[in-house]
């Protein structure tokens, strides 16, 4: 596939942020941006290491293995302790969550968002605390009850290695 490499991806993805004016690369554009990120991410292994990792509203782009992947990928480029930043919407019963899938369907309709055009995957805050645990961090969430979404952070650190005890 041609310009299918880490910098063709990323080129791309810089290319369509900076030619989007700048009321929508606070909005929409940025999330397009990030969209072709994950993308990106596919083609980085190992990632590189890093202080901090901030995910913010692509999650439920990708289905739930390779969010999980992605997870795994943060706590591998970090080091012990070090901080992931997840905003994320979960799935639930809830008015809310009927608002957010709408709002995500015109906006992948409309090609504002990228990926999630057969479905979108949203867990649930017990799958997403699940999948973070199995990634190897320690993860405590925030609601953002003042949102129309069901919109939460998950501030999360990567846990300390398990030593074995030695006799």
């Amino acid at each position: 596939m041609p310009g299918a490499t880490t910098s063709g991806a990323l080129n791309r993805a810089v290319h369509r942020y900076r030619s989007a004016p700048l009321g929508a690369r606070l909005f929409v554009h940025g999330r397009a941006f990030l969209s072709d990120l994950a993308f990106v991410e596919r083609f980085v292994d190992p990632p590189p290491k890093c202080d901090v990792v901030t995910i913010v509203d692509v999650l439920y782009l990708l289905p739930f293995d390779q969010q999980e992947r992605v997870l795994r990928n943060a706590a591998s480029a970090l080091g012990e302790g070090g901080p992931v930043v997840v905003k994320a919407q979960e799935r639930r019963t809830d008015p809310r969550y009927a608002i957010t899938y709408l709002q995500e369907t015109i906006t992948v309709s409309l090609g504002f968002t990228r990926g999630g055009r057969e479905r979108f995957f949203f867990p649930t805050r017990e799958e997403a605390l699940a999948m973070f645990e199995r990634a190897g961090f320690v993860v405590e969430v925030e609601d953002m009850p003042n949102r129309p979404y069901t919109d939460v952070v998950y501030l999360a650190r990567k846990a300390p290695m398990k030593t074995s005890a030695v006799s």
